[in-house]
């Protein structure tokens, strides 16, 4: 703290700290995106996989997204 008497000190620089390097545990993000990408395309594909399987034996009509998601083991909004 400043006496009366003292002039003002102006605060001192923050240091300027090192370039941040990615993370060991996380990849870049240009690889996060394919990554993505490629789980998506999967994900797609089980999709179809699985409502051709019900369409097949349950008929189109008779067979609902619940059914469909349950036995792929995705969430329904993965659907949409």
């Amino acid at each position: 703290m400043n006496s009366p008497t003292e002039p003002a000190q102006a605060p001192a620089a923050p240091k300027a700290l090192p370039p941040k390097e990615p993370s060991p545990q996380r990849p870049p993000p240009r690889q996060q995106e394919l990554r993505a990408q490629h789980r998506t395309v999967r994900t797609r594909k089980t999709i179809i996989a699985v409502a051709a399987q019900h369409f097949d034996t349950d008929r189109y009509g008779h067979t609902r997204i619940n059914t469909i998601s349950g036995t792929g083991k995705f969430a329904k909004g993965a659907m949409y």
